[in-house]
């Protein structure tokens, strides 16, 4: 069983995506219902985000959440071949008049 990665590899593949997305932390933290401190916190390795914030960043992030999770070790690009899937397209907020 392959250990988990220390908190400061999750929050380092936390901030390296919400930058790639242009996010701030702030808004990052109002998308997945958390505050810019907690964000904050996940990014500087102080606290792993909690099992309710998990799939919510791996949907905002535009991730899979077995990449937020992964042994430091592994290639991010080879991630999708570990696990069998394609890299997931960035989240975007539906236009609520496009749905209407």
């Amino acid at each position: 069983m392959a250990a988990t990665p220390r908190p400061a590899v999750i929050g380092t593949r936390i901030r390296k995506r919400r930058k790639a997305l242009g996010l701030n932390q702030t808004e990052l933290g109002r998308r997945v219902g958390a505050g810019q401190n907690t964000v904050s916190g996940w990014e500087t390795g102080l606290y792993l985000p909690a099992p309710a914030h998990r799939a919510a960043l791996a949907i905002v992030l535009g991730v899979d959440s077995g990449y937020l999770y992964a042994p430091a070790d592994l290639d991010p690009a080879a991630l999708g071949a570990v696990l069998g899937i394609d890299p997931p397209a960035p989240y975007r907020p539906r236009d609520k008049a496009a749905v209407a």
